[in-house]
């Protein structure tokens, strides 16, 4: 288990990591791949837990999307936060 929820990799040049909760509501949002969601919403309140959905909007720095080699889409998912 994690104490945080983050994108790695390198060669990243824009981006854009967003997480919503069950109803689609956006929660977090950042564009510095360094940071991480730690649970908080972006108002600094805890989330509940459950199941968040993620979305990455990424580019290389040579300007070329960043997609998943299995869907060919910028990557999406979810996350457990575990209490």
């Amino acid at each position: 288990i994690n104490d945080v929820f983050n994108v790695r990799g390198s060669g990243i040049g824009d981006f854009i990591l967003k997480i919503y909760n069950r109803w689609g509501t956006l929660i977090y949002e950042t564009s510095a791949p360094q940071l991480h969601w730690d649970g908080h919403t972006m108002a600094g309140e805890e989330a509940s837990a459950g199941t968040y959905f993620y979305t990455v909007e990424a580019k290389f720095a040579s300007g070329d999307d960043i997609k998943s080699n299995l869907t060919g889409t910028m990557p999406k998912g979810t996350v457990m936060l575990v209490k």
